[in-house]
């Protein structure tokens, strides 16, 4: 077994008060193939009770990050400490964390604004500082709670920047994209599979026959690359045995007796688009996501959360996604498992629980996580088997962090419930989500649904009161409940619904943000049923059913929208309509 690696991670317990300590190395080793990334923050020893707690709340915020963002990052911590040695020579010393506050951030924001420098240059040293003191502020707020971070201190850049749609791909392309890859899933699980038919097979004929394997037989050969190698493939190289690599040549090449056994960069980037493309990931966690990523919902069978690591965020991001289809997230998930199988014990130990493994062919470990550079080749492979074009129909030109902004985009285009996409990214800002969804073509959308919620509104005028001998219409019902559009929230009937997960029909005008109160009886009168409606199945509920899905619709309706209806004859009018209204599903035996 090979030696545990030294690690040069930040730990927990570190502490400023001894400033004879041996100096901070934040080191990040996460890429295969490429040296680590090492940052030594002994060059601002001088602040000897603030240096180690910025390097350990770097080391936390830049876990997901690229190469070259971390080296932005470092670059704005650089400058920080610089002003902060300028003001300690100004006779304005900041050399603990109760001396840190929003006037020195106010007065670094200042300093930044220099003639050699552009805004945009000076804002991105601002934002790397301010990036890490809020990690600080979240890790430690016994030191460094009390500080609050100014903000938009360079607001021509944030205009600049919102009015500028990020790069993503239209619904066709997206579309393209996804069948390409699942058809490249089935041939890579079909080579799989036959290739343990094959290894079963022959294994079962060997000790049978007693004999060894013949490595000119496809079924033997495996056998021996199983039995002498743990089932990986070794690097060939100058002075290796010949006729191992000519047996390879035979059976196809490297890259096809490798289809049989686990998984290579190529194989991985199919599974990395589907995947990337249904949980939102970002394009650095997708890649690090672990093994046991999935797990079965607690309360609606046949769903699933799929939960990973973001890393700037504090907790877990998670999807809920049903794993009914063999293209959902949990089934392909567990094909990876299997085929990566034999890779985990010749993998370094810091990555063995990853999902995204392949062999590598210019490292010590012979499997490992994907690299960007192997990912990104693969997926310009991909693209050009399949010759996915754009919008404009040139050669796609795609990185894995488009998926994340076209999901978004048209989950938002199909949903327009824009805190439901907020809540799928897991941002916590309302203004970041709309600048992933806004673009020209989102804004025509969204001018032509208010255009049609202003006529439905106005149809709103033609509504009639049930008579007594007049039996209810069922296939009606969606359209008269306020907010009811299928009678189960898991097994929706709306055309954009997908079993196993939270119709998107369910209860949307409540959630709509862009939501019309109209002071009118008849609305009161829906909107009052809905309301007994609601409090009359939270106590013949399961809690933790009622508490997921009817628990935040109900405080809606008390808290936001009853309230504004403040007209006592408007009031009365509609009490005395709901018992006329047409009955709503009942939820208890949905």
């Amino acid at each position: 077994m090979s030696p545990r690696r030294k690690s040069y991670a930040i730990a927990e317990l570190i502490t400023g008060s001894d400033p004879d300590m041996d100096p901070i190395v934040v080191r990040f080793d996460d890429q295969p193939g490429r040296p680590p990334q090492v940052f030594d923050f002994a060059e601002f020893a001088d602040f000897p009770h603030l240096y180690r707690h910025v390097a350990g709340a770097f080391n936390r915020h830049c876990d997901a990050l690229r190469r070259t963002t971390r080296n932005g990052q470092f670059r704005g911590i650089r400058q920080f400490f610089t002003f902060l040695r300028h003001q300690r020579e100004g006779g304005v010393p900041v050399d603990t964390p109760n001396q840190l506050r929003t006037e020195t951030l106010q007065a670094y924001a200042a300093w930044l604004q220099r003639p050699n420098l552009t805004i945009h240059t000076q804002a991105g040293y601002y934002g790397s500082a301010i990036r890490v003191l809020d990690e600080l502020r979240r890790s430690r707020p016994a030191m460094f709670g009390h500080l609050i971070v100014a903000r938009r201190q360079f607001p021509g850049v944030g205009l600049t920047r919102a009015s500028h749609s990020i790069r993503k791909l239209d619904r066709q392309t997206m579309e393209a994209l996804r069948r390409a890859a699942w058809v490249e899933v089935q041939s890579i699980w079909s080579d799989f599979c036959r290739g343990q038919a094959l290894l079963a097979d022959a294994r079962e004929r060997l000790d049978r026959e007693r004999r060894a394997p013949n490595p000119r037989d496809l079924g033997e050969f495996l056998v021996y690359v199983e039995s002498d190698f743990g089932g990986v493939l070794p690097r060939f190289h100058r002075g290796y045995d010949q006729r191992l690599s000519e047996m390879v040549k035979r059976h196809g090449g490297t890259d096809r007796v490798a289809r049989y056994l686990h998984t290579a960069p190529e194989s991985l980037v199919p599974f990395l688009i589907l995947i990337g493309a249904e949980t939102f990931a970002n394009a650095d966690a997708l890649r690090l996501f672990r093994r046991d990523c999935v797990r079965p919902d607690p309360l609606f069978e046949g769903s699933y959360l799929v939960r990973w690591d973001k890393g700037r965020s504090n907790g877990e991001q998670q999807r809920q996604l049903s794993g009914t289809a063999a293209s959902s997230v949990p089934r392909l998930v567990e094909r990876l498992i299997a085929l990566t199988e034999r890779l985990v014990p010749h993998a370094p130990p810091d990555e063995q629980g990853r999902l995204f493994l392949c062999r590598i062919r210019k490292r010590r470990h012979r499997a490992g996580l994907i690299g960007n550079h192997a990912l990104n080749e693969a997926l310009r492979k991909l693209i050009c088997r399949w010759d996915v074009r754009d919008a404009s129909g040139r050669l796609l030109s795609l990185n894995l962090a488009m998926l994340r902004s076209a999901g978004l985009t048209l989950l938002y285009r199909q949903r327009r419930d824009l805190i439901g996409v907020s809540r799928a990214a897991g941002h916590s800002s309302l203004a970041v989500t709309v600048r992933y969804v806004l673009d020209p073509e989102t804004e025509r959308m969204n001018d032509l649904f208010i255009a049609r919620r202003q006529q439905d509104l106005a149809r709103m005028n033609h509504w009639r009161p049930q008579r007594v001998d007049e039996t209810p219409d069922l296939a009606e019902r969606p359209t008269r409940g306020v907010g009811f559009a299928c009678a189960d929230p898991m097994q929706g009937r709306s055309p954009r619904a997908r079993p196993g997960e939270l119709c998107p029909e369910w209860l949307w005008p409540l959630t709509d943000p862009g939501l019309v109160i109209p002071n009118d009886a008849r609305y009161l009168a829906r909107v009052l049923q809905l309301q007994r409606h609601l409090r009359q199945a939270r106590h013949e509920m399961l809690a933790d059913r009622f508490n997921l899905v009817y628990l935040p619709l109900l405080e809606v309706l008390d808290d936001e929208i009853l309230p504004r209806f403040s007209d006592l004859q408007v009031v009365h009018k509609a009490a005395a309509l709901v018992g006329t209204l047409t009955p709503l599903p009942d939820l208890v035996t949905a």
